[in-house]
């Protein structure tokens, strides 16, 4: 593996865990185990390393949160989900 490579996985992996932690935190659904938002995480963290803009991102959520783990659309605040994750993003870049 080559030393870019090996970075960019490094660089991911740290990503995911501090992302991971702060949907962790939404306290989605109470008592559930931190791997119950790997899902989400990797759907998010993709999106952003594509360069995801903040429309994007609430749509994001509001789609994994529905379809994956069954929630209301009234039930989401997307917008401010994606706030918090894009000050995160903004700010570990």
């Amino acid at each position: 593996m080559t030393m870019d490579a090996e970075f960019l996985k490094l660089s991911f992996r740290e990503d995911y865990n501090e992302l991971n932690n702060i949907i962790h935190k939404w306290d989605l659904i109470p008592g559930a185990p931190i791997e119950e938002y790997d899902f989400l995480t990797n759907r998010i963290l993709s999106n952003l390393y594509k360069g995801a803009d903040f429309e994007k991102l609430c749509r994001v959520i509001d789609s994994e949160l529905v379809v994956t783990y069954g929630f209301y659309p009234d039930e989401i605040d997307s917008v401010e989900k994606a706030t918090e994750v894009m000050e995160w993003w903004n700010s570990s870049g």
